[in-house]
């Protein structure tokens, strides 16, 4: 039994020592080109960019709050100064734009919906990001939080 079982390793041995040397000459850097089907039927394009309109719900003093636009560099104080803001962007995109409104979980409701309401009204497209923890706001930077 302790004779067949020498054997058979020996030839295991043998059988690895041939593999890596197969292994070792072959050329494995061998690259194929692959062509991809192109259709006849209709013309590539690149996806259109989404104009994207970005609101912040920020806290002004103690119980006031504003909106922020523009990359958090406009702070609007009021409703009348946000919806003025928007009709202004709608105008500038065509029509074709998307607002995305965020807020803090502690900030009061109505001023969100406030801001949801007014692109209801301008029929913009709306969606709304709201942060749970972490910093003050939605908006990526500001308060020192992102999305």
């Amino acid at each position: 039994m302790r004779k067949r079982s020498g054997l058979l390793i020996r030839l295991i041995d043998v059988v690895l020592i041939l593999l890596f040397g197969f292994i070792s000459i072959s050329q494995v850097e061998k690259r194929s080109r692959i062509d991809l089907p192109v259709s006849t039927e209709t013309r590539h394009s690149r996806p259109d960019r989404e104009n994207l309109i970005r609101v912040a719900v920020a806290p002004l003093r103690s119980g006031e709050w504003g909106f922020l636009v523009e990359n958090e560099t406009r702070l609007l104080r009021d409703a009348r100064a946000l919806q003025h803001y928007l009709i202004q962007k709608r105008t500038f995109y065509h029509g074709d734009a998307r607002v995305k409104i965020y807020a803090e979980a502690g900030s009061p409701m109505r001023y969100t919906m406030l801001a949801a309401d007014l692109c209801e009204q301008l029929q913009l497209k709306k969606s709304l990001v709201v942060r749970m923890t972490g910093s003050r706001s939605g908006l990526p930077g500001f308060g020192g939080g992102g999305e």
